[in-house]
């Protein structure tokens, strides 16, 4: 796994095994990758690309985490690519491999899901909410400065989960918290998500104008140990 620009090189010894490398950038920008030589035979499972002395293509991933994957079984074959990150103003989907304080989440008024996957535990803290409410005209359902869990629509549910698991399928994790509503202000307390994964989701209807702010901090030693004998399955 690399968050550095630059190039790289990997010759197999002839082992049997897929050879995965992870390219991850800050949230606000995008993985452009160039395969600059390769040389595998074309067979197996794995591989997207075969062949010898191809050339040189240029894939940028539509978020800021991208795979390459392949299964190299001869000694001396290999692949080199050129990694690189390019700005990127308005991330949905973003992948945070270092701590950072705050994250937005908006989703503009479109129908679509938002999720900032954070690479390690931490606290989320609830900076203010915007969920369910306001619609593109400005009016709303209720000026309340309340949060509900009801958060059922006509499209289907706009709402903001935090969650937890192991690996990188968010579908497989399990939810700590879900939301909907408004809140102006920050919350008291924050939610310890302590599995080696957490994520932070918008999810949107495209009925309403949707925002999220929160803050991500570092859970104290105390508050880890509790989330942990809470949730065996993410001490494994």
């Amino acid at each position: 796994m690399t968050g550095e620009p630059g190039e790289y090189w990997f010759t197999s010894s002839g082992s049997d095994a897929v050879c995965s490398l992870y390219l991850i950038a800050d949230v606000d920008k995008l993985v452009e990758f160039e395969i600059m030589e390769f040389d595998i035979d074309c067979e197996g499972q794995y591989q997207t690309f075969c062949g010898a002395d191809a050339p040189a293509r240029i894939y940028t991933a539509s978020q800021n985490v991208a795979n390459l994957q392949f299964r190299v079984p001869r000694p001396g074959q290999g692949f080199r690519v050129r990694v690189r990150f390019i700005q990127n103003f308005q991330p949905c989907n973003a992948l945070a491999p270092f701590e950072a304080t705050v994250f937005s989440l908006k989703n503009f008024g479109f129908r679509r899901n938002c999720t900032i996957q954070i690479v390690f535990p931490v606290n989320v803290l609830l900076l203010s909410a915007n969920i369910g409410v306001a619609s593109e005209t400005g009016s709303v359902r209720t000026r309340r400065d309340r949060l509900s869990v009801n958060c059922a629509g006509p499209l289907g549910a706009d709402y903001a989960a935090l969650s937890f698991g192991q690996g990188l399928d968010t579908s497989d994790f399990d939810v700590a918290m879900g939301f909907c509503g408004v809140r102006s202000k920050p919350a008291r307390r924050s939610v310890t998500l302590g599995c080696g994964n957490s994520a932070v989701s918008l999810h949107s209807s495209g009925l309403f104008f949707n925002s999220l702010r929160f803050e991500v901090s570092p859970p104290s030693s105390e508050e880890l140990e509790a989330f942990l004998l809470a949730h065996p399955q993410c001490s494994t």
